[in-house]
């Protein structure tokens, strides 16, 4: 059945399907289609994390600049502090204040940065399934990292492909 998944074999929207729960769900009792909307599968898509965009793509969103109510959603759904979010942007937290008091948007090189940091909060609460759990892992001690927080490694672009990796090892079993 793969991504496919019969209505009748998932659970209310109420209650949350781990994994493999969004995007199609196939109607038991006709052929209908029914796209699962975020709030079913609780699960933020990078376009709602980067919803203040209004872009075809995720490397237009970068070019055109991310919002600072994006950026309020990036740190909600990790669990980040201001000085976490800042660190993974490589601006300071008074750039992060200048930028939503002025309501203007990041510069290409720290949307693109947001981009990325978007890309694996998704991917973790694709594995974790809620904001807590993603925010628990964030901030907890990771023996693949050598026991160091993967909120440590948002700073790089080698650091979020090694925590993305690990998600990606997490997801399919293999933990460690």
């Amino acid at each position: 059945m793969g991504d496919r998944l019969r209505a009748d074999h998932c659970r209310p929207a109420s209650e949350m399907c781990p994994r493999r729960e969004r995007g199609v769900l196939t109607n038991g009792f006709k052929d209908e289609t029914i796209v699962l909307t975020m709030a079913q599968t609780k699960a933020p898509a990078i376009s709602w994390l980067l919803a203040g965009n209004k872009a075809k793509d995720l490397s237009q969103a970068a070019r055109e600049g991310v919002s600072p109510r994006a950026l309020e959603r990036l740190a909600e759904t990790g669990g980040l502090s201001r000085q976490e979010l800042a660190g993974a942007l490589g601006v300071s937290i008074r750039t992060l204040d200048r930028h939503k008091q002025k309501g203007s948007r990041l510069g290409a090189s720290e949307s693109d940065r947001a981009v990325r940091l978007a890309h694996v909060l998704n991917h973790a609460f694709d594995v974790f399934g809620n904001r807590e759990s993603v925010a628990d892992w964030l901030h907890g001690k990771i023996r693949a990292l050598g026991h160091r927080r993967p909120v440590e490694f948002l700073d790089t672009h080698a650091g979020i492909t090694e925590v993305d990796h690990i998600l990606g090892r997490i997801d399919h079993g293999i933990i460690g």
